[in-house]
Formats: C-alpha cells, sequence, structure tokens
C-alpha cells in the first residue's frame, strides 16, 4: 500500500493558504479518482483509492503536529514510510515550482520536522511545492497563513497540476517512477530568491 500525505491545516480559514498546498493538491487529486474523505478518524482524514493501491492522508493535528497524524495513518493502513511520499509548501522555491527528493532535512518547515520526530528520523520523500518567500516586512506565520496573492495564483495552480501528476506516477510505480515523471518535465526549479 502506498501513502501520499498532504501537509496542511484543517478548517475553512486555512484552506485557501499557502500552507495548505498539501492539502490542496491532495483534494484535487482526490476529485480526478473520485475518492471521497472518511472523516472518522480524530487524528487524519484518509481517501482510499484501489486502483491504483493507494490512500491519501490529510492530518487533522494541525501542521505542527503532523507527525502525529502520519505515525497513526501508517500504522492505521499497515504501510511504511519506504511507501509514503510528503507533499508540502516551500518558501525556498518560488510560486509555481515543485521539487521531488527521496529524503533530506526538513528546511526549517515544522510539519516535516514533526514527521521526522515521530518516524525517528527516517528518511521518507517529499514533493515540495513553491509558496515563495515572505517579503521583508511580513512575518513568517502570517506570510504562510494567508491566502496566495493574485499574481502568484495562476502558477500554483499549475505546480499542483504537475505535482498531481507526479503524485500518479508514486501511486503507480513508487519514488523511482515519480522521479521519472519529476525529471520529464521541462524546466528546472528556481529559488525564491532568483
Amino acid at each position: 500500500m502506498r501513502v501520499i500525505v498532504g501537509l496542511g491545516n484543517p478548517g475553512p480559514s486555512y484552506s485557501q493558504t499557502r500552507h495548505n498546498a498539501g492539502f490542496m493538491t491532495l483534494d484535487a487529486l482526490a476529485g480526478i479518482w473520485a475518492v471521497h474523505w472518511d472523516h472518522s478518524n480524530k487524528l487524519w482524514d484518509g481517501a482510499h483509492s484501489p486502483s491504483p493501491p493507494c490512500e491519501l492522508v490529510k492530518p487533522l493535528t494541525f501542521m505542527n503536529s503532523s507527525g502525529l497524524a502520519v505515525e497513526a495513518a501508517l500504522r492505521d493502513v499497515c504501510a511504511s514510510i519506504e511507501d509514503t511520499l510528503v507533499v508540502v509548501d516551500d518558501i525556498h522555491l518560488r510560486p509555481g515550482d515543485i521539487r521531488l527528493r527521496a529524503g533530506g532535512s526538513d528546511g526549517g518547515h515544522n510539519g516535516l520536522a514533526s514527521i521526522s520526530d515521530e518516524l525517528d528520523g527516517a528518511p521518507y520523500a517529499r514533493l515540495r511545492i513553491g509558496v515563495g518567500a515572505p517579503p521583508p516586512d511580513q512575518s513568517l506565520i502570517r506570510y504562510v497563513l494567508s491566502p496566495f496573492d493574485e499574481p502568484d495564483r495562476p502558477p500554483i495552480r499549475e505546480a499542483i497540476d504537475e505535482a498531481i501528476k507526479v503524485c500518479e506516477s508514486f501511486a503507480d510505480g513508487g519514488y523511482q517512477a515519480a522521479a521519472d515523471r519529476y525529471a520529464a518535465r521541462s524546466l528546472p526549479p528556481r529559488s525564491a530568491t532568483e
């Protein structure tokens, strides 16, 4: 069983914020796969795809405690971290860019740090969606918990479309298939400061 986790914060007030790029991606993927969210678990919402066999997971623990939900979800569906892809926002990439990695640091992202803590530092794949860096006069927390600016919305939609294709490849064939799909993109990722 493969698992795709989208990070974000639950509730309508957060639904269109930068920090919820992972949730946005999984909601769109669930729509394409025509699978419905099961809200019966107190730690995570799940949507099960029978073909390809894959569990979509959205933590309900809020971003900073995402690891609690991820650990519980992997235990509940009998999946391993090696078969898991985490979709997450990244302020270090420009809006519209995505980056796939088999492992790495949390990059200062509290959701990724929580997952690493709960899973004792075990490596896991992550697909980062660029949301851009905050302006100098705005705090990081306020920035990531704010909706996308109008000029950023089209590239974010494109990034989510690309992320969905990578997620579908992951569900079908695991990390290597996702990496092949990611490598087939025409443009390399750019940093948020370029």
